[in-house]
């Protein structure tokens, strides 16, 4: 590769790559707003879809309803001021400003031409602007929306130790990533996209590992499930598909939101299965067995292993095409850039490739819809049809999620189905739950949910009083120490 921080050819023809990208991103944030407002209109109708109607009441309909219409304005408002600021960082050319501005590296005494130092400092300022601008967006979705609807759970405490842990972690991130990018793309040559895609592949598989079993555990507690007849069922479930299960743990999700799902991790023979506690909360033991059953159907048909083959591929072919353009000068000239670096060519071409990586994107989309599908017949065949159908309803109010999505919008944006298509795909479900026994369940979990918050404010203040009594022990030592004195 060329030497890092070359001077470039000015006098090279310059097409407007910059101008294609800013259209290209004009284009697509006019259509997804056009999508959005489709949606929104459906949302604010307050009738009952026919579909539905038989085991969702309208007062459950009109509450999902509002906050999907509060959650919508929200992200519609939020859309646009990320999209006018991203335009406005692409039109005064804000990456080549940040990554030339060499005062602010020479100011802690490194060499400002290095290119490892520019792309730390570049990605580092990057971030901090990202994470500043999204702080006011993140409290007033989980404080004030979904406060207001009974989602969220977290305190401001949480919510900035959250923040401060996961700044931190990025920060280590990207100062072991960026040079080892940096080095690889140097050292390898005309084939450096064959090393640069191994070592991604390699970091991947290494990030899969340390990311449940050394990462997550700093943000929410993991704990055995109980003995119990859930635990024997799974336990069984596992035996049954020969699904190498080695742990089962609850998480501690209430802490942050009231929303509840199931997923598994591990590699080879070392899986485990992790069930967040409002889930056990919400479904009954055999409908949480079915919820099991349809990731296990993930697992049995080589989902993930088959996205991961589709995505590592669609890498490949990223880093081998932008091969072919690393010493353009033309493409980093018409994005601001005065000297020519490998990484910042690696940056600037991922802006030009957006439009392929967009296709992509609604492809990866599809295929995870019919993914979805076949594991819920997985779990079908297994024998929990109709406990699954319970399940995913019962999941669908509790989460509030869209009962009524426009079906342009579904198509584009949802990865999973919706709610009436899976269940019609697994057969006749306007007899599988009564509105009745719904109504019956939300009691229960209320009742569940009030008797926990009652358990842990009593822990809580005990706690407090525990702490302040030995704070007083040690504020009269001295004392003590003094009158024998």
């Amino acid at each position: 590769m060329g030497i890092a921080g070359r001077d470039m050819d000015t006098t090279t023809d310059v097409y407007p790559y910059l101008a294609f990208v800013m259209l290209f991103k004009l284009v697509i944030f006019v259509f997804e707003a056009f999508l959005d407002f489709r949606q929104y209109a459906k949302f604010k109708d307050m009738q009952v879809p026919a579909d539905i109607r038989g085991f969702v009441k309208e007062k459950v309909f009109k509450d999902s309803q509002a906050y999907n219409k509060d959650m919508k304005k929200f992200s519609i408002i939020k859309s646009f001021v990320d999209f006018v600021w991203e335009m406005a960082s692409l039109y005064f050319l804000l990456l080549a400003f940040i990554w030339e501005y060499e005062a602010g590296i020479a100011y802690i005494g490194l060499d400002p031409t290095n290119e490892i130092y520019k792309a730390f400092f570049t990605f580092f300022c990057l971030y901090m602007i990202s994470t500043v601008m999204s702080i006011p967006w993140s409290l007033y979705s989980n404080f004030v929306i979904k406060q207001k609807h009974g989602f969220n759970t977290m305190t401001l405490k949480l919510f900035i130790t959250d923040l401060i842990k996961s700044s931190i972690l990025v920060v280590i991130l990207m100062a072991i990533v960026i040079p080892l990018i940096v080095k690889i793309i140097e050292w390898g040559g005309e084939h450096f996209y064959l090393y640069l895609f191994t070592f991604v592949v390699i970091f991947t598989f290494i990030m899969m590992w340390i990311v449940p079993n050394f990462i997550m555990p700093l943000f929410n507690k993991y704990e055995d499930v109980e003995e119990g007849d859930l635990k024997k069922k799974i336990y069984a479930l596992a035996d049954k598909l020969n699904f190498p299960l080695k742990k089962l743990f609850v998480v501690d999700h209430s802490q942050r939101s009231n929303h509840s799902n199931a997923y598994f991790f591990g590699f080879g023979s070392n899986k485990r299965i992790v069930l967040f506690d409002n889930l056990l909360k919400h479904l009954e033991t055999d409908e949480i067995v079915a919820v099991v059953g349809h990731e296990l159907g993930h697992w049995s048909m080589y989902h993930n292993l088959l996205n991961m083959i589709i995505s590592f591929s669609s890498l490949f072919v990223t880093f081998y095409v932008f091969s072919f353009v690393i010493e353009r000068d033309d493409i980093l000239i018409d994005f601001g850039f005065t000297k020519h670096y490998n990484l910042v060519a690696l940056l600037v071409f991922m802006e030009i490739y957006s439009p392929v990586d967009y296709i992509q994107n609604l492809i990866r989309t599809f295929i995870t819809r019919i993914f979805e599908f076949q594991a819920d017949r997985f779990a079908n065949d297994l024998g929990y049809k109709k406990e699954l159908m319970k399940g995913l309803i019962r999941l669908h109010i509790k989460n509030k999620a869209n009962l009524n999505p426009d079906p342009l919008y579904a198509t584009y944006h949802f990865s999973h189905p919706e709610l009436v298509e899976r269940l019609r795909a697994l057969g006749d479900f306007h007899d599988i739950i009564t509105s009745e026994e719904l109504d019956k369940w939300e009691e229960e979990v209320k009742a569940k949910e009030e008797k926990e918050k009652v358990e842990k404010d009593k822990a809580t203040k005990e706690e407090e009083q525990s702490l302040l009594k030995e704070g007083e022990g040690e504020s009269e030592e001295p004392t003590e120490k003094l009158k024998e004195d």
